[in-house]
């Protein structure tokens, strides 16, 4: 579609569902509602925003501007509502993945539903924003580069194509600038472009307050948090020297002991990268028995999401990706992922 066309798309288009993934992080959540803020400020109440996440959503990113109005959580009770709600929807925004998959429970209740109605009607029409290689939704509109440093940068894309800047409000701007300040990790990743940060400047030109966001992201943990964050690093973390590598791994006990919830983990993976010279570090926390997700991190060359594609039936960015390790006790699953570091060991070394 040409921008004229995505212009004309946005004036008649009056019902929007966007999907975020399965434990929608700080990008995927406020990428969605920046845009959600958008459509409203664009189109007022003659446009429906739905935003839908296959799972709860962690408590740090539910004060964002727009939460309680958007945001649907699926759950088998709803499954039916949000199936009528997609079938009749004039856009579908897929944002911070590009394959169905992601969507994991949601996935049944919505996918075919989609795909039987665009190729009966030519609608909905798929919207595309995303940051993750190799995508593989057949997109309508795509706004997509693996080099943006979050999805929210390619939203700021999409609005200056379309030329909607004057649009976004300070609530829109606080939900872009939280997407962006989190997948960058505060700004330090190496995807910190010297155009990561005039974006960041136009945004609190708007009226964001980076101290209040800062605060409410990476200050606001409950005590069970804090001290489920020291018993892991306490007890839990490992590291050999030998691979230059420091990894966690949580049982579904350790969860339940600290009442772990949705969300409660972000930001536990980076401590394994803490440790000096560590060039690769990993957390491994166990959800349910049988059913283990994997975050991988890295600096430098080495490419884990080529790692979580190979080995954790996942993927994600070069220095950051995850992955699931299924029917496996902690136990097996600690002993294949250190068979995994042996094939490695070369590169490791060498880092």
């Amino acid at each position: 579609m040409s921008i004229e066309d995505i212009r004309a798309l946005l004036t008649r288009a009056s019902k929007w569902s966007i999907f975020v993934h399965r434990n929608p992080d700080g990008d995927a959540i406020g990428t969605a509602l920046g845009l959600a803020n958008l459509l409203k400020n664009l189109r007022g109440t003659s446009v429906t925003v739905k935003v839908f996440s296959p799972s709860e959503v962690a408590p740090f990113l539910q004060w964002l501007p727009g939460f309680e109005e958007f945001v649907v959580v699926f759950n088998s009770d709803r499954a039916k509502q949000i199936a009528d709600y997609v079938a009749h929807s004039d856009v579908i925004v897929c944002v911070d993945f590009n394959e169905w998959g992601r969507l994991e429970e949601m996935y049944e209740s919505v996918v075919p539903l989609i795909e039987d109605t665009r190729s009966t009607s030519g609608k909905p029409v798929v919207v595309l924003i995303d940051h993750h290689e190799d995508p593989r939704i057949e997109a309508d509109i795509s706004f997509w580069d693996s080099r943006a440093a979050a999805a929210a940068q390619q939203l700021w894309a999409f609005i200056c194509a379309i030329g909607a800047e004057e649009f976004v409000d300070t609530d829109c701007a606080t939900c872009i600038y939280t997407a962006i300040m989190t997948d960058t990790g505060g700004f330090r990743f190496n995807s910190t472009t010297s155009e990561v940060h005039r974006l960041a400047g136009m945004l609190i030109d708007k009226g964001v307050k980076p101290e209040e966001v800062y605060t409410r992201i990476y200050a606001s943990f409950t005590f069970e948090r804090l001290q489920f964050f020291g018993m892991a690093i306490l007890y839990r973390l490992r590291y050999l020297p030998e691979f230059r590598t420091a990894y966690m791994f949580i049982s579904s006990d350790d969860m339940k002991k600290f009442n772990i919830g949705p969300g409660d983990t972000e930001g536990l993976v980076n401590y394994t990268l803490s440790l000096k010279d560590t060039v690769l570090g990993a957390l491994f926390t166990e959800r349910q028995p049988g059913i283990i997700r994997v975050s991988l991190r890295s600096r430098g060359k080495l490419a884990v999401n080529e790692i979580a594609s190979r080995h954790f039936n996942g993927g994600g960015h070069k220095n950051a990706a995850g992955g699931v390790i299924t029917n496996m006790t902690i136990e097996e699953a600690e002993s294949y992922w250190l068979d995994v570091l042996s094939e490695y060991a070369s590169v490791l070394r060498n880092k």
